[in-house]
């Protein structure tokens, strides 16, 4: 039984030590780019991955992000 315990102790302790991504900063300055290099530009700053298809992903619309 404490061995049983001590497993259930030790597995619902473990989720304190996980790291948080709340506070991740990104500087971007993008003028009338393609919202698929604005994602890639956003990739490559932070640690945010975006999974898309390339098929409803508006390929005239352009973005300016500050």
């Amino acid at each position: 039984m404490t061995k049983f315990v001590l497993f259930f102790l030790f597995a619902f302790s473990s989720q304190c030590f996980a790291k948080s991504y709340g506070q991740t900063t990104i500087d971007l300055r993008l003028e009338k780019v393609s919202l698929k290099k604005a994602f890639k530009a956003i990739e490559n700053q932070g640690i945010f991955h975006f999974v898309y298809r390339d098929e409803i992903l508006p390929t005239d619309q352009l973005v300016t992000i500050h």
